[in-house]
This record gives C-alpha cells, structure tokens and sequence, in this order.
C-alpha cells in the first residue's frame, strides 16, 4: 500500500495474518480489539472499521501485491453495523468483492468477536482514486532507451548528451541501488531484451486505463524515436505536439491543483486585478486560474487578462478556446529578455503566472529579474514547475530540475532574492514525500520601506486605559512608538492618526456631549490631507479577539497610509479583524430576477404527497388541476392545517389520506410511558374514568383500558392496533365496560349529516369559549413539511402542530404626528379596503415612554416590529450643528434601543429595521444619516447575538416610492 501512497501509522497498521482467496476475490484478517468498555465511547474503534475497509484491497487484488496498484476510495456504504464486543478478544475481519471493467469494487465486509458479529459493512462501493502523479521514470524503459543509444552517435544538443548521461545514470542505480517504487529492480538486468520489451508493452496497456495515459504515451513515444531524435532526424517537441500529447500532459498536471482560495482572497482585496501569464501554451492551467476569477456573482474578477508566449502560433487556438472570456490580451513574451523591450509597460502587473516554464529559460538569475520588472510593488508571482525527488526535466544550460527545486534550492533562493523578490512567502506541493511531483511557490517583490515616522499619533481620553497599552506594545514591536494626543490638541501636518475614542469604555458618540461633539469636528477638520484610522468594536462581522487584534491593526494602518487616490478603484476606507484575519468589504452584483424566482409563490394549486411510503424525505408538492365549484360547494382558502398522529401513519403507509381529525382535552398527562395510568386512577380516587378518548397504541392501548371505570366506555380513534389486529383482554368487559372503534373519516363518507351536526356542535361551544385551542401553538412554514412530521412522529409535541402562510391584518403605527398627517387618513382607508385594521398612536420611537403607551393601547398582541423611523439632516460634518445630529441620530439609534427593550422579554415573529445604502458606502453631506443606518446593520448583529429576531434592509434609490420619490 506504502507504495501507491497510502501510509499508515501505528495505530492503523492493524491487520494480522491476512491471507487471499487465489481465484476468488475473498480475504480474511485478524485485528486487536482495541477498545476498552471502561474508558472508550466507541461501540467499535475507528482503527477497527478502517482495518476492514483495508482489506477490501487484498480481496480486489486476490492477494497479488503486483495487482493492488491503484488508491481506492469508499463513495458509498449501504448498510453499517457495529455492536460493543467482549473485552480481550481478538476480531476474525472477512471481506468479499466484486470488480468492475473500469477498477471500482463492490463489496462486504464482516467483523466477528467470538461468536458475535460486530461490525458489518454491506453494499460498499470504492472507486479508484484520481491518478495524482505523473509516471515515474520506468526502469525497464531506461535500460532499453539506454541500450538503443549506446551505438548512437554524439549529438550535437549539449542537452540531449545530458539526457543520454541521464538514462544511464538511472541504469547503474536500477542495478545496484534499486528503486523505491519499484520491486527488485535488479532483476530486470536478468531479462532478455525481449523480455523487456514486452513488459514494456504491457506496462503502456495499463496506463491507458489510467488519468496518467498521456505521461506513458509521452514516454512510449520518446522511446521509440530515442534514436531518431538523437541523429536529429526527429524532433522531441513535435513528436510530443501530435495527437495533443503535450497539451493532454500539462491538463493533467494542472487538474492536480485548486487555485480557487489562493485566487479568490486576491480577487477580492483587489477586484482590479492585472494578471500577466507567461508561456501560456496549450496547458489547462489557463482555464483553471480563469475559472477560480470569478466573483460570487459571476462577474469576472479581474481588470485585464494578458496571455503570453514566446510564440504567437499559440493564440489563434487560445483566443477560440477563450473567446467568451472578456478583458483578455494576447501577446508574444520571451521571458528571458528585458519585457520593455518587447513593448510591455513596467511596473503595473498585480500577478504574474508562470506555469512549467521558467526552468526552460537559459538563465533562471536574469528571468526572475524581468518578471520582477513586470510586477507592482504589491504584485505576486505565482510559480509552478514540475519536481521530484529525482532529476526528471533537463534546463537549457544542462542542470536538472533536482538542481532547481531539490538539492541546490538554497540556490534558487538566493536567485529570487537577488532579483529583487522576498524570497518565497508560500510553497506547496501535489503530495507528499517522495510522491510529489509538482510545486507551487508565491513570492512577493521586496520594496524599500518608506521613511516613515516611527511616532504615531493616537488620539485618546484615557492613555492608560487596556486599549491602549496594547497597541503600544504591538506597535513598539515593529519599532514604533505611540505619541497620545486629545481632541484639544492639534494634528501634525502629513501624519495620519489612530483613534481608540470607541476602544476607552462605551462608544465615544453614544450620547456625547455637545462641547466634545464639537472638539471633534475641530479636530477632524484640522487634520485636512492627514488621515484618521478609527478602530472601534466589532459591530459588522462576528469579531472574536486574539492575542494578534493589535498587530492586525497595525497592518491595516500601514495599508491605510500608503494608500493613493490616483488609483482607478478608490482605496479601502474599512477594515474588519476576525479570528486574526483582516477583511475587507465588498459589493457584489444580484440578479433580481434570479432572487425573486428562487422565492417565487405559483398559484398552482398543489398538494403534499409522499414519494415512498416510510420515507419522509421524499415528501414533495404536486401540482393538481384546480376543479370547479359544483352544486352546494363552497371555495375555502386554506391559511393553517393542523397535523396530528394520523397524517404520520398516513405518509408511514399504515393508513389511507382521506382527511385529517384532532383536537385536545384541558389536563394533560404524560402519554409517553404508562405513568399516566396511577396518575389517573389517583385524580379518579381508584374508581377510573366515565369516558376514555385513546389514541395510544400497544401497551399503552391497554393501560388506557385499565383507566376504564365500571359502566364506562372507551372510544378508540387510533388506527394501529386495528391494522396489527391488536387484542384486549375480555375480563374488564364483566363490569359493563364498552369499547368503540370510531373512524371519523369514514363519518366523512357515509354519515355526512352526523358529522354537520357535530361541526355545528363545535362551532358553537367554540364560539361560547367552552373549548379552546390546545397551547402551545408551534408555527411551521409550508417547506417544513418534514419536520412536522417527525416532530409528530416523535412523539415531543403537546398539543397541534400549526403550519401557516403569513397574512398580516393587523397594523399599529407609532409615528409623531399621531394620524395628523395629510396621507395618513388616505392609508388607514387603503388598509380597510384591504380588509387589514390599522391603529395610529402618536408618540416618539426615541421616547421609551411613548413606546411602552403603545404597546399598552395595541387592541391586538404584536406580533413584529418594523423600525422605520427616519429624520434627514443634511450637513457636511464640519458645519453641523449639535442639535442636527441628535435630531438625525436619535430615532435610528436611541429609538431601535427603545423598542429592543421594550419587546426584551416577549417573542416575536420579526424584528425588521429599515436602513440604507448610505450606511455601507457614505454620502458626502449625510455624515449622520450614514452613521445611523451604519448602526442599524450593527445592531442586527447584536440582536443575533443573543439568540433574538433581526433582519436588516438596506434601501438603495427607489424610483417610485420613498424619500428620494
């Protein structure tokens, strides 16, 4: 197994005495049990279960190690198994499988503790493993190549003799040393050259069931023509162009790889990406990267896509290929020379690609040097170059790749650094060692610092407060240090500040004062060009701190001073730090036409049925023809449909759907369990029950009897004891006791005129308050159809279950003007026309008084709240007066505080606050209209916080309705 990748520690190096069946594809084992009853929550110990599925592998191969060479994966387990078994016995594993054409197995695996069967694995389907490496270099190919060319003459391509050197180097190694991944490679001196040829025939077949057929077709093919491309009567290149062999090769390469995170984080810091890729060629690495380019909303992450190489033959193929794919550019590159020279703009690229090239240039000092040229200071080079724990892959200037990527990468390093780049910030390989056969490196460029000034200026009330002698700490450890200052002081010119205002205790502007509101705007309008960095709490994503919040910060304050308002995307003016990591905030375009029809109500009429009898997941709607009123019908709008018991044995299938019956008593006993019964019996004093109304079945059927006091009768309304033809014992029926099986959906259909009475019956002591609905009431909406029905089937449920489609009635305004306004009149007619009761008080949001009148004067419980409240107070902050922003702030803020207190201890339905647009992006001119609706979305955070209700809406420009209207 070691050899196809899989290796195992200690602990699952459980099998013992594996043997195979020769013909058929069984296997037996012996493992440890290795859990202790005492100490270990595992019926059975995961290393057990893996174990088994281990020995899928030596019943697939017969127990031929030659034949077990492809990794398999289990897709699917039909059944699982597993039962605790006696301590300090040894478990018997047995397997048997079935094989398909294509290298997939079937199978079953058993574990037997003694007598006992303690695991069972049934109906399991493994399929092989993608092929995630390139074939190795084949020993027995090496010798014939060498053998081929040892009567060749010299070639006049330095490198070809270094591949002739090459080959035989892997010959004497074969012979003396061997192969890792290869048994007794020795032996294949033995054979005849025959012999030779022909397991290399067959070698070749088997790659052809394999991801990896186009790396054996690659080898066949060079080895067939090793002769002819030594004497220069072929060439390598265009043997390897036929058929797509190349092309196929660097897919399969670049389907080893997910550039998905990497591309995507990058994407979204800089939405205006220009991406330069060098040698683009025929790989698939090109479709890859621009397939991980794209946003959540499907828009192309990127400013411009240039695609390069050497050879322009290449772009008729790549423009057809990518003729769909906007902003991209085509154009000849050769790497290895100045780019300025080739007509490229210095300095601009934000990533370079370079995908299996660069090790081809000459020199590898003077390519990473020009690529440097092409980046911008805050660019990255993405590189990826094929490598192995063995030399594979020949360099222009004759050193192997083991030089560039193996046992000289010190060199490689010090390249990198010599042409100007920080050397490398990220390497990652395809697998492990020694199976990985490609890397991926991302190097940055390194920039001289700027002279900046090491005080920075930090604005503060309480210099000693925690806040602050953390951001000193962290700042003195990039060796800066903090110079306080307060609002009285005035700004240095050119230095940007930091603000801890928010960090000192509550939020500064939470009810300030006027004189410091105003020691505010004097002190923002001194800073003039200099910039303030305000950090505050968390307040729009879930911001758990960690030792490393100040240093982020830090970071963010660097990026925040060398923005540049010359760019074409204006720089981030926000930052969020969560669990360590800086986040900055972007839009993304919606299709509204894709959101509304993913939320669409079709009139159709539809009913619920069951797929499957027993299987609740595959409740579906179905649509049905609306039929016409006939005769004495009448047309009801069906709005809550109870559940109860019955529609659970009508999807398990014990029952036919006809319709559906239930209602409750007042005192409510636990019918769970039989405790029910003395319970009973001591509220009836031992003498029983006149009437039993029972449901239960089973045992719990006949403890019901036994409620049964003499003379009294029992109505039986459940369905399972009929079905199961359940008994009762005969002796209670000698005290006059009667039992009736009643089936009120068969009154439905032949007793029409006893079921009106009973509904009329009903309706009136329903209407006099005699019977009332059963609480609580546990609301579902339509969708959630299933959980009903398991709730139901369950069991842990009092009462009905209630599914309703929302129709709001009932309306209650809070608003200053009381109704007084020139609309209001207009829309309390409106909503009576609609059929919908509106109730108007007059009062302020912002007065928690005029709050709690309201919900006091409401002629109906509230079931939601939408916060809607709104005063406009133009001004540029500088000119503002103080009484503006407490006039535009306070209903926002201090109003949505009054209702979330308000309603703190009561549940509802929905807590909705209107916001805006304003609030993501800022208006000049609307300083506090943005602060507010900015503390709007905040406060929806806070309220899920703590487990409560919110939905924030954050209005754009609305042509037809609203202020803006």
């Amino acid at each position: 197994m070691s050899k196809i990748g899989i290796t195992y520690g200690p602990m699952f190096l459980g099998l013992q005495d594996i043997s195979a069946h020769p013909v058929d594809h069984l296997a037996v084992a012996k493992v440890e049990n290795l859990v202790n009853p005492k100490d270990s929550p595992y019926q059975l110990h995961p290393t057990t279960t893996d174990c088994a599925l281990q020995l899928f592998g030596p019943a697939a191969s017969r127990g031929q190690p030659h034949s077990f060479v492809k990794l398999l994966l289990p897709q699917y387990f039909g059944e699982i198994y597993t039962k605790r078994p006696r301590p300090n016995l040894k478990l018997e594993l047995s397997s048997s499988v079935s094989v398909t054409g294509w290298g997939a197995i079937h199978g079953d695996a058993f574990a037997i503790a003694g007598s006992e069967v303690v695991l069972k694995l049934l109906y399991v389907h493994l399929v092989p493993a993608a092929d995630n490496s390139a074939a190795d270099i084949d020993p027995v190919q090496a010798i014939e190549s060498s053998k081929r060319l040892v009567g060749a003459p010299s070639s006049t391509m330095a490198h070809l003799e270094k591949y002739r050197k090459w080959l035989a180097g892997h010959v004497q190694q074969a012979n003396t040393a061997g192969y890792e991944a290869v048994d007794d490679a020795s032996h294949i001196f033995t054979l005849s050259s025959a012999a030779r040829l022909q397991l290399i025939e067959e070698t070749a077949k088997q790659m052809e069931n394999y991801n990896s057929a186009p790396v054996g077709r690659a080898i066949i093919r060079t080895f067939e023509n090793s002769v002819d491309i030594f004497t220069g009567k072929a060439d390598a290149l265009d043997l390897l162009m036929q058929d797509e062999i190349l092309r196929k090769i660097g897919d399969l390469v670049a389907k080893f790889w997910d550039f998905g995170d990497f591309l995507g984080i990058l994407s979204h810091t800089k939405p205006d990406l220009k991406i330069l890729e060098i040698g683009a060629g025929t790989r698939a690495s090109t479709s890859l990267i621009l397939d991980s380019l794209v946003s959540p909303s499907g828009e192309r992450a990127f400013h411009s896509y240039t695609y390069t190489n050497i050879s322009a033959g290449f772009f008729v193929q790549a423009k057809e290929r990518f003729k769909n794919v906007p902003r991209m550019k085509y154009s000849t590159l050769d790497v290895s020379k100045d780019p300025a020279k080739q007509g490229f703009e210095l300095g601009v690229c934000d990533l370079v690609i370079a995908t299996n090239v660069l090790h081809a240039t000459p020199y590898i000092g003077e390519t990473l040097v020009n690529v440097r040229k092409l980046l911008q200071p805050e660019g990255r080079l993405m590189l990826q170059e094929i490598c192995s724990s063995e030399p594979t892959q020949q360099r222009g200037d004759g050193e192997s790749m083991l030089t560039f990527l193996g046992t000289k990468w010190f060199n490689f390093i010090v390249e990198l650094t010599q042409a100007g780049f920080n050397g490398l910030d990220a390497v990652v390989y395809d697998e492990k060692v020694p199976y990985y056969t490609n890397a991926t490196m991302i190097a940055s460029p390194h920039n001289i610092p700027k002279a900046n000034n090491k005080r920075i200026p930090v604005l503060s009330t309480a210099p000693t407060c925690s806040a602050a002698a953390r951001l000193s700490n962290s700042i003195a450890k990039h060796g800066f240090e903090i110079e306080f200052c307060s609002l009285t002081d005035t700004p240095k010119p050119n230095q940007d500040v930091i603000s801890i205002l928010d960090l000192e205790g509550k939020a500064f502007l939470e009810n300030v004062p006027e004189t410091e509101f105003n020691l505010l705007k004097a002190f923002i309008a001194s800073l003039k060009s200099s910039g303030m960095l305000w950090m505050t709490k968390s307040a729009q994503v879930e911001a758990l701190e960690d030792g490393g919040t100040f240093e982020r910060a830090l970071e963010a304050f660097e990026k925040f001073q060398a923005r540049c308002k010359d760019l074409e995307v204006e720089p981030d003016f926000e930052y969020a730090i969560s669990r360590g990591v800086i986040h900055v905030p972007r839009f993304q375009w919606v299709s509204i036409s894709d959101e509304l029809f993913s939320r669409k109500e079709f009139d159709a009429l539809k009913t619920l049925e069951i797929g499957k009898r027993g299987a609740l997941k595959t409740l579906q709607r179905v649509e049905r023809p609306e039929s016409k009123l006939t005769g004495d019908e009448i047309y009801i709008e069906m709005r809550a449909a109870g559940v109860n018991f019955k529609s659970v044995l009508i999807t398990m299938g014990i029952v036919d759907n006809y319709i559906g019956d239930g209602n409750g008593l007042g005192r409510i006993f636990n019918s769970r369990n039989s405790s029910f019964l003395p319970e009973i019996m001591r509220e009836a004093n031992g003498y029983g029950l006149d009437v039993v109304l029972n449901s239960l079945s089973g045992d719990l059927l006949h403890a019901s009897w036994k409620c049964l006091a003499e003379f009294g009768k029992m109505l039986e309304n459940g369905k399972r004891d009929f079905i199961g033809q359940g008994q009762l014992p005969m002796d209670p029926f000698e005290a006059n006791r009667t039992f009736y099986g009643v089936d009120l959906t068969l009154y439905v259909d032949r007793r029409p005129l006893v079921i009106n009475s009973l509904l009329e019956r009903a309706m009136e002591w329903c209407s006099q308050g005699a019977i009332q609905p059963i609480k609580p009431v546990k609301y579902f909406e339509a969708h959630q159809a299933e959980d009903v029905l398991r709730g139901m089937q369950s069991g842990q449920h009092i009462g009905k279950l209630v599914m309703v489609d929302h129709g709001a009635r009932k309306f209650i305004y809070l608003s200053r003007s009381g109704g007084k306004g020139k609309d209001d009149a207009a829309l309390v007619d409106e909503l009576r026309e609609a059929r919908c009761t509106a109730q108007i008080i007059a009062g302020s949001v912002v007065n928690k008084a005029d709050v709690q009148k309201a919900i006091a004067q409401a002629k109906y419980p509230i079931a939601g709240i939408l916060q809607m409240s709104m005063v406009l107070k133009d001004a540029s902050f500088p000119n503002m007066t103080y009484e503006e922003w407490q006039d535009a702030i306070l209903p926002k803020i201090q109003g949505t505080w009054s209702l979330h207190e308000a309603f703190a201890s009561q549940s509802l339905d929905f807590f909705v606050l209107f916001s805006s647009f304003a609030g993501l992006i800022g208006h000049w001119g609307q300083a506090t209209y943005a602060s507010a609706n900015t503390f709007l979305d905040a406060f929806a955070q806070f309220r899920h916080s703590k487990g409560l209700l919110a939905s924030v809406l954050d209005i754009s420009i609305i042509g037809d309705v609203g202020w803006v209207s």
